[in-house]
């Protein structure tokens, strides 16, 4: 789970760092992907919206 290890290297960095509002950012981004993972990937329903789009016009 990439989102697990991106979680884990910001709140490594954190330790030793202060925890400044990007950096709190990115750590609770990467925290809701882990517990509200979106069914599927963007890449998906981007397509599937693109596809859409064009049958609509023709």
């Amino acid at each position: 789970m990439p989102e697990l290890w991106i979680a884990a290297q910001v709140r490594k960095r954190a330790i030793s760092m202060a925890w400044t509002p990007g950096l709190v950012m990115d750590y609770a981004r990467a925290l809701r992907s882990i517990v509200h993972p979106v069914p599927e990937p963007w890449y998906q329903r981007l397509s599937f919206k693109w596809r859409d789009d064009r049958k609509a016009g023709e």
